[in-house]
C-alpha cells in the first residue's frame, strides 16, 4: 500500500501541501498583525458591513489605500458567511496557498516536466516567505496564484483565459497591472512577424482586456474619490540613486539569497555550469526566459515604487523552478543528483525556516512575536491599566488598542501612542518587533522594568516612570 501510494503520480505534490498544512493549521488562531491589522482587515469589517462590493466608493480611501476591491470583496464576503472569529478567516489565505501548490506542480509539470515540478513544488512548500504568507489576511497569496494561472494560460496559447486570470490580477492589486504589460511585449516580441495577420490583432486586443478593465476602474475610481490614485501611494515613488540601490540590493537578497536561496542560486550556478560544458541547451527555453523576464520585471518595477519583503512573493515559485529545472536540465542522466542538490536546498531552506525570526511578517518568526504581544496586552488588563497612557511600538499599539486584532480578551482598548513619543507617557512597552526609530532619546534611563516575558528569540518588556524615594 505504501509502495502505491509512493509510486503516485502527484505524491511529492501531496507531501508538499501535508508539510504546508502542518506547520499552517496550528497559526490559523493567530491575532492579526502588522498590515494584516492596521489596513487590510479593518477594511475588510468596513466592506462586511456596508456589503461586499467591488465598486470604489463603497469603502473610505483611507481603508482601501485606493487599492481595486476584489481581495476586499472575496474575504468580506467570506467573513459574513463564517462571522467572528479569526480563525475562519484564515482558511481563505490557506486555501488559496494549498491551490498554488498544486497550479504551480501543474504549471512546470506541463511546461517542463514531472521530476522538475515534483522537486520545485517540494522546496516551495518550505520557503520561509511561502510560509508566512500561507495563513496571513493579505492579498500577495492571491496574487501569486493568478500570476501562475497567467503564465499558465499564456504559454498554452489560451489568450482568452489568460485575460480571464490577469484581470482578476490587476482587481487584486493595482500594481500588477505592469505584469499584463511585460506578457504583452512578449507576446509582441514573440509574434511580430506575424504583425499583418488579424489573429495577430485579435489576440493582442484579447490581452489587453485587462488593461481596458484597469482603464475602467481608475475612471470609476476618480468619480468617487476625486483622484485616480492614493496620493500616499505616489509619494512612494523615487529615482533617488541611493534608495533605489538599497531597494535593488533588499529585493534580490530576498528573492535569490536570504533564508538560505543562496543554495538555489548556487544550484543554478552550478547546473549552467555543467550544461555550457557539455554544449547542452535547457529544457524548455521558452518558460525559463519568460520567467526571468517576469522575475527582473517585479525586481525593477520595486526599486522605483514602495517595496516590502512579501512583494516578492509572486515571482519566488517561478524562481525556484528555473533554478531547479536548469539542475534537472543538467543532471538528466543522473537524476540522482537531481535529487541530491534539491534535498539540499529543501533541507538548508526548511532549517532556515524554522529558525530565522525577523521582527515583520516574511518569516515564521511572526509566531514568536504574536505570543509575546499577547501577553503582554494581559498583562496590562489583568493590572487594569486602562486610565493609564501607554506608548509603544506599531504593532504593539494595534494590539493593545483594536479589539478585532485578536490580543484583547474584552471589547475595551487602552489609551496608547505610537513611540517615541513619552510625553505625559506612564508606561512605555518595549518589544523585540520596535524599530530603533521607535526608541525615545535616553531610553531606558529614568524608567523601571515592571514586567519581562520572552518566546523562544521575541522577547517583550514593560517600563513605568522611575519613582524618587
Amino acid at each position: 500500500m505504501i509502495n502505491r501510494i509512493a509510486r503516485h503520480r502527484n505524491f511529492l505534490l501531496i507531501v508538499s501541501v501535508a508539510i504546508m498544512l502542518v506547520i499552517k493549521i496550528p497559526h490559523l488562531g493567530y491575532p492579526f498583525s502588522w498590515d494584516e491589522a492596521w489596513s487590510y482587515y479593518l477594511a475588510i469589517l468596513k466592506m462586511a458591513e456596508t456589503g461586499p462590493t467591488m465598486l470604489p466608493g463603497s469603502i473610505d480611501i483611507s481603508n482601501s489605500r485606493g487599492h481595486p476591491l476584489l481581495f476586499y470583496f472575496v474575504m468580506s464576503s467570506w467573513i459574513k458567511l463564517m462571522p467572528g472569529a479569526i480563525f475562519f478567516a484564515r482558511i481563505i489565505p490557506l486555501l488559496v496557498s494549498v491551490l498554488i501548490l498544486i497550479t504551480f506542480h501543474r504549471l512546470v509539470s506541463r511546461h517542463i516536466n514531472l521530476l522538475a515540478a515534483d522537486l520545485t513544488t517540494l522546496v516551495l512548500s518550505v520557503q520561509s516567505l511561502f510560509l508566512a504568507q500561507a495563513s496571513l489576511v493579505l492579498p500577495e497569496m492571491l496574487l501569486t496564484l493568478f500570476l501562475i494561472l497567467s503564465l499558465h494560460s499564456f504559454l498554452s496559447g489560451r489568450y482568452i483565459l489568460f485575460a480571464s486570470w490577469a484581470t482578476l490580477m490587476v482587481l487584486t492589486k493595482e500594481t500588477r497591472v505592469f505584469f499584463t504589460g511585460v506578457f504583452g511585449l512578449i507576446y509582441i516580441v514573440e509574434n511580430i512577424k506575424q504583425n499583418r495577420e488579424t489573429t495577430f490583432w485579435i489576440k493582442g486586443m484579447i490581452m489587453a482586456i485587462p488593461l481596458v478593465v484597469y482603464g475602467i476602474f481608475l475612471i470609476l475610481h476618480t468619480r468617487a474619490h476625486g483622484a485616480p490614485f492614493f496620493n500616499e501611494h505616489l509619494e512612494y515613488i523615487t529615482n533617488e540613486g541611493g534608495r533605489i540601490m538599497s531597494k535593488l540590493r533588499s529585493a534580490t537578497s530576498n528573492l535569490a539569497t536570504r533564508y538560505g536561496r543562496n543554495t538555489l542560486s548556487a544550484v543554478a550556478i552550478i547546473s549552467l555550469i555543467v550544461l555550457a560544458a557539455r554544449h547542452r541547451k535547457p529544457g524548455n527555453a521558452r518558460f525559463l526566459v519568460i520567467s526571468i523576464v517576469l522575475i527582473l520585471s517585479l525586481i525593477g518595477f520595486s526599486v522605483i515604487n514602495f517595496f516590502t519583503h512579501r512583494y516578492i512573493l509572486p515571482v519566488l515559485p517561478l524562481f525556484i523552478a528555473v533554478c531547479i529545472s536548469l539542475a534537472v536540465s543538467a543532471f538528466q542522466e543522473r537524476k540522482q543528483l537531481a535529487y541530491a542538490l534539491t534535498g539540499v536546498v529543501f533541507t538548508t531552506t526548511l532549517i532556515y525556516s524554522v529558525t530565522k525570526m525577523g521582527k515583520i511578517d516574511n518569516d515564521l518568526g511572526y509566531s514568536q512575536y504574536l505570543k509575546v504581544q499577547k501577553e503582554l496586552v494581559h498583562w496590562c488588563e489583568a493590572n487594569d491599566k486602562y486610565k493609564n497612557e501607554i506608548a509603544s511600538g506599531f504593532n504593539m499599539m494595534l494590539a493593545l488598542r483594536d479589539p478585532f486584532n485578536g490580543y484583547l480578551t474584552t471589547e475595551r482598548g487602552f489609551r496608547v501612542n505610537h513611540l517615541p513619543k513619552t510625553d505625559s507617557i506612564e508606561l512605555i512597552i518595549w518589544d523585540s518587533t520596535c524599530m530603533d526609530s521607535e526608541r525615545p532619546e535616553g531610553f531606558p534611563e529614568g524608567w523601571e522594568k515592571v514586567f519581562s516575558c520572552r518566546y523562544k528569540k521575541h522577547w517583550g518588556e514593560i517600563y513605568t516612570r522611575y519613582q524618587h524615594n
